[in-house]
């Protein structure tokens, strides 16, 4: 079965490049190489993770072909325009400089603040664990920090924009969002903002031509060793004599971050009774339990790990629609999935300012869809990202009251000659 989809999906990567549909970023390009690759690595795991079993496999064979017909369909009836030059460069970025520059200097002082609420927390603890307190306060706690919450969202928003507009958008600010993205990531412990950095800033320089397909495959093997060692570092590779346990080999770690999913998905059972699609979306159910709307089950962020036979949990994009919905859970999001990816390509590609800053997003979950679920589950989130992506990029802001004026306007004249 997996060289039967390994097959598969070259054949379809491969009918994609000589149709000439599309590039290596599109939707359908993007979910077949990830699951290509995927496929293509499981091939020499040898005995480090069980074997994968026929529900991933039933469920991959859903998920790709719907997702790349709905999106190419989408994309394909859209009306088009062209969003590039003469010299195929795309054209100039939308942005209101005011909002940009109002919401950049409101980044550089919460995203200081929301660190510096965090630590105050967290030092009423036991401070010799002090990352992990951090991140079990962002994953488990009830701690509202008001606006502060919106800087990690605002900062991402902030970092995509200005590469766009580099360099109109001037080198130090686009450093100074690299510095207040990654206080933001450190504040939550929670490497999403990290992968968003890299995957959006290849996607970007690969657009504008300044990097091509080798450059990305070195920084993605860079990227793989850099969170082998600061895995190993943050696990306690050795004690403090320096003669401890060697932490994890780099093909266990290998294993276990890049290739289990697939394997721990095969281990879950779908959970049809209760309230209606509650790993789905559990995101919109812990805000209505906390607005005191409804009394609902509300799963935790963090899932439960497995043996396969290394612990994991993570479970591929496919665990929250199985777990709800079974396949035709798959199928269906399969659907919504690629509808709304091949929307926001052709917005893209048509040289919607909107639509660049927003695929830069899709572009993240799409690569990452082998690990989680990281849009529906985070909707209120991904909401966030699209409102302050538009707000930003409008380039003017007017109210026009003058028709309303001349059609309520009363002619004094009229008035003078009926009395």
């Amino acid at each position: 079965m997996e060289i039967f989809l390994l097959v598969a999906l070259g054949i379809m990567m491969l009918a994609f490049r000589k149709t000439g549909l599309g590039d290596y970023f599109s939707p359908w390009m993007i979910t077949c190489e990830i699951w290509f690759v995927m496929m293509f690595m499981t091939q020499f795991q040898g005995d480090l993770l069980y074997p994968m079993n026929n529900q991933f496999f039933y469920s991959l064979m859903l998920w790709v072909p719907i997702f790349c017909i709905s999106s190419i369909i989408t994309y394909s009836v859209l009306p088009a325009r062209k969003g590039t030059d003469r010299n195929g460069h795309l054209r100039a970025m939308s942005v209101n400089k005011t909002l940009f520059d109002i919401f950049f200097v409101i980044a550089v002082f919460i995203t200081p603040m929301q660190l510096y609420m965090v630590m105050k927390l967290v030092s009423m603890f036991d401070s010799q664990n002090m990352l992990e307190n951090i991140r079990l306060l962002a994953v488990y706690g009830d701690n509202d920090f008001g606006f502060l919450n919106y800087a990690h969202v605002i900062n991402q928003v902030l970092f995509v924009i200005a590469l766009w507009n580099y360099p109109k958008t001037k080198g130090w600010k686009v450093a100074v969002l690299v510095v207040t993205n990654l206080l933001s990531c450190f504040s939550m412990m929670e490497k999403s903002g990290i992968f968003f950095m890299i995957l959006s800033s290849m996607f970007v320089l690969f657009k504008k031509k300044i990097i091509r397909v080798r450059t990305i495959v070195t920084v993605i093997f860079c990227i793989v060793i850099f969170f082998f060692l600061f895995n190993n570092v943050m696990a306690g590779a050795y004690d403090d004599t320096g003669n401890g346990e060697k932490g994890m080999e780099f093909l266990d770690f290998f294993a276990c971050y890049v290739l289990s999913p697939p394997v721990a998905f095969g281990m879950i059972q779908p959970e049809l009774e209760g309230q209606f699609g509650s790993h789905t979306f559990q995101y919109i159910y812990f805000f209505l339990d906390r607005w005191g709307w409804g009394n609902y089950a509300v799963y935790e962020r963090i899932q439960d790990y497995v043996l396969v036979p290394i612990p994991t949990n993570v479970y591929t994009i496919f665990q929250p629609f199985f777990e709800d919905f079974e396949y035709r859970g798959i199928a269906f999001f399969a659907f919504v999935y690629g509808t709304l990816s091949g929307l926001v390509y052709r917005y893209f590609i048509n040289g919607s300012s909107v639509g660049r800053c927003i695929y830069a997003l899709v572009v993240e979950i799409l690569v990452l869809q082998f690990y989680s679920e990281s849009f529906i589950q985070n909707i209120v989130l991904s909401l966030q990202f699209v409102f302050f992506v538009i707000l930003i990029t409008q380039e003017k802001y007017s109210l026009d009251f003058s028709e309303f004026f001349k059609k309520s306007r009363i002619d004094v004249r009229s008035i003078n000659k009926t009395s």
